[in-house]
């Protein structure tokens, strides 16, 4: 058998290098440059910007999505994390009961990021929310029983831990004897055994099955809230963008009240 045209004649070297200092000849990645050429036509960039994406297999349909991301395009379905629906639900029967709503955040920049974002939609959808820092020195990390009591008898209801709560089983299970709600959202390694909670929210459980969300330290920051509705559809997460927006599950603004954008149901501030 003969040998082919690619056989017989190999494709010249990148920039004419055929031996490098590390003795490598240097070949282009992409084996066909007219897909190059065909993606910087279709995104009218420049045909190295071209090469680059087809050297990386963005296809002609994916391309747009590739340059331009967005949360409401990638970000998975956040239902698929476990206790999620229940942290909603919770959280949306206080909302309407105009139940006391307190935010347990972190003393660092994802834990007071966590507790900006909750305490900006929830003032939006009219609860009463109280934002509980503790202090570095003297509290130190994560909830502590003496700080749950001070809640509590501040009429406090509910409480979101945010950053933290993972391994806090002594403060929340004094929490739980007090009386109060805790849902825990969190991104800290858990042990096998989880805090007493009404929801612990947490891609690092070590029963999370869904594989996107292993090894995130940011989802926990954009939970806020979701539609009111019940059911794993209906999950959701609300960040503090204009959009107030991630996906499907997305929450927007009209009228005075936040809308989902899958079923039309709202909660009204």
């Amino acid at each position: 058998m003969g040998q082919t045209s690619e056989q017989h004649s190999p494709r010249a070297s990148f920039l004419n290098v055929e031996n490098s200092a590390s003795g490598k000849r240097w070949e282009e990645r992409l084996a066909d440059p007219r897909r190059g050429l065909a993606l910087s036509q279709r995104l009218g960039v420049p045909e190295i910007v071209g090469r680059v994406l087809a050297a990386r297999d963005v296809g002609l349909e994916d391309a747009e999505a590739y340059l331009n991301p967005t949360l409401r395009q990638f970000l998975p379905d956040p239902s698929h994390l476990r206790d999620m629906d229940l942290a909603v639900e919770r959280l949306v029967t206080a909302i309407r009961n105009r139940e006391a709503i307190a935010v347990f955040g972190d003393y660092d920049v994802d834990g007071a990021t966590s507790s900006a974002l909750l305490q900006r939609f929830l003032k939006q959808v009219g609860a009463d929310l109280r934002v509980y820092i503790p202090d570095r020195i003297s509290e130190g990390y994560g909830p502590n029983a003496s700080a749950m009591r001070q809640l509590k008898s501040e009429g406090i209801e509910v409480v979101i831990t945010v950053d933290c709560g993972i391994t806090a089983f002594d403060a929340l299970e004094d929490a739980a004897t007090q009386g109060l709600e805790v849902i825990v959202v969190d991104h800290h390694a858990a042990e096998p055994r989880l805090p007493i909670a009404t929801a612990v929210v947490n891609p690092n459980r070590q029963d999370e099955e869904f594989g996107l969300w292993s090894s995130s330290c940011g989802w926990r920051d954009l939970f806020a809230g979701g539609c009111p509705q019940p059911g794993a559809a209906h999950g959701g997460l609300v960040s503090a963008g204009r959009d107030r927006g991630t996906g499907s599950q997305a929450m927007a603004r009209s009228g005075g009240a936040w809308h989902c954008l899958r079923c039309g149901a709202s909660l009204r501030a």
